[in-house]
């Protein structure tokens, strides 16, 4: 009696833990791959002799504050830069603030915004 009791019991945690481990692995992978196309489509430059173009696309998040800083930083001294937000949807406030910044410390560097 004690064998098929822990028979039981062990055929029930098989049942109902492993389709948890694999619905939790699967939203996992499911996550990681909707976060990597956000965050790689979102913001583009493109760069035309002195003259750069950052296109903000979609929905911009603070998960892109680092991609759009290092866009900034690419920019030579004495270039243009123009930005993009027509096609943005929303733009977190992190974003916003990444972009002031830029703009008030430009003509330092002798950029136009």
């Amino acid at each position: 009696m004690l064998i098929l009791i822990g028979v039981k019991y062990d055929s029930l945690s098989t049942l109902f833990f492993s389709p948890l481990k694999g619905m939790a692995i699967g939203v996992a992978i499911g996550l990681f791959f909707v976060i990597r196309a956000n965050y790689h489509a979102t913001i583009a430059t493109t760069k035309t002799n002195n003259h750069y173009l950052i296109t903000l696309n979609k929905d911009v998040s603070f998960l892109n504050k680092v991609l759009l800083i290092k866009f900034i930083l690419l920019v030579e001294e004495n270039s243009t830069v123009t930005i993009d937000a027509q096609r943005a949807q929303f733009i977190d406030h992190d974003i916003l603030e990444a972009i002031d910044d830029f703009i008030a410390s430009s003509p330092d560097s002798n950029i136009t915004a």
